[in-house]
């Protein structure tokens, strides 16, 4: 999953509390994204939601630059000494950051005179991103990687260039350096018809080269108003602001089943709707919480093959929703049992359960009219 936040004023408080040099200390962990004139490479798997971040296995350390070094020493010191007990795999490794270069240490390095003030704000930002990342390693058992940049687009760029356990920081004068090389589907909104579309009538491949195109030609290629969205693109521009989370109008959870993972009995329904009905129920009462209201309606979706009223074979079915992770799955299997009822050698390749039709928990506080005659 990802998330966006607008850090600018906790930037800002934070270098007035902590303090500068406090925040470069802890910030300087950091990568630094086209510091170095090398070519920046940001693989697709990379830039996608948690591909390379995931669950510890083991109690959170510190996982700065000072945990990665102690595993290498200790790693050579027991092969050459084979005397010694073999040590135990670190279930860490594959979650260990890698060390910053020498482009980005330099970039910490420097003086507080020679920062401009956008490059502390970033540096606070990155401060801030370093302790919500540890957070979620010691109390959820999550880790993160996180991109601080000026805006959404180059944010989400920076954020999957040094997974896993890691954040980026790119700061405006790195910016052409870092988009120079980069292939065009790297960028958000141009992976796929549309960056296809001006490789192919263009004769381009990175966004270097989509940046110093004519307008003009590309004008002609997609019209006048993406051309517009193309070139700001290109040159690291994004005006769309980072907004508040708004209230979900349903929460659901579901799982595919395909070949032979595929369910052909209401046994294996009913053990996989009670692991989906325990993970939307947390999820329905945390909701309450959060925005006071009350979920009425429980919905079943299911794909099966089986399924010939609609074109991807999928359904669905709704029922009264109940308060409980057991009354949810017993309800969901019941809708099932009825889709089932009549079919044979049936197979459901996909189960998903939602809530929703939200109702406020707030009291009615009924007609003013009547209140005054009341009173």
């Amino acid at each position: 999953d990802e998330a966006y936040l607008d850090l600018t004023l906790s930037a800002n408080a934070a270098l007035e509390e902590v303090g500068f040099e406090e925040v470069v200390a802890r910030a300087r962990r950091s990568h630094v994204a086209g510091a170095s004139e090398a070519p920046a490479f940001v693989s697709k798997a990379n830039l996608r939601a948690g591909s390379a971040d995931g669950v510890v296995i083991a109690p959170a350390t510190d996982g700065g630059v000072g945990g990665g070094g102690d595993a290498q020493e200790a790693s050579v010191a027991t092969m050459s000494e084979p005397s010694e007990p073999a040590a135990a795999p670190d279930p860490m490794a594959k979650f260990r950051p890698r060390l910053p270069d020498e482009a980005s240490v330099a970039w910490w390095d420097r003086e507080e005179h020679e920062w401009r003030e956008e490059e502390k704000l970033l540096a606070a930002g990155a401060y801030i991103c370093e302790g919500l990342r540890k957070r979620c390693v010691d109390e959820l058992g999550y880790t993160l990687s996180a991109g601080i940049a000026p805006n959404k687009m180059l944010a989400k760029l920076t954020s999957g260039m040094n997974k896993p356990n890691s954040q980026t920081v790119l700061c405006p004068d790195h910016t052409e350096n870092l988009l120079r090389d980069l292939p065009i589907d790297r960028i958000r909104g141009l992976g796929a018809k549309l960056g296809r579309e001006l490789a192919e009538a263009l004769d381009v491949k990175t966004i270097g080269e989509l940046a110093v195109t004519p307008i003009r030609k590309l004008e002609h290629v997609v019209g006048e108003e993406k051309a517009q969205w193309v070139r700001k693109v290109s040159l690291g521009l994004d005006d769309d602001p980072v907004k508040a989370r708004e209230m979900p109008k349903s929460i659901g959870t579901g799982k595919t089943f395909r070949g032979a993972l595929a369910l052909k009995s209401l046994e294996a329904v009913k053990y996989r709707l009670t692991e989906l009905a325990a993970e939307l129920n947390d999820r329905v009462e945390a909701d309450e919480v959060e925005w006071d209201r009350t979920a009425k309606l429980l919905t079943l979706g299911l794909s099966s093959p089986d399924e010939r009223g609609t074109s991807n074979g999928y359904c669905s079915r709704s029922c009264a929703l109940r308060a409980g992770a057991a009354e949810k799955a017993q309800d969901a299997l019941a809708l099932v049992s009825k889709w089932a009822s009549g079919r044979s050698n049936w197979s459901i390749t996909g189960l998903s359960i939602s809530a929703s039709n939200f109702v406020s928990n707030e009291k009615d506080c009924g007609d003013v009219v009547e209140m005054f005659k009341n009173a």
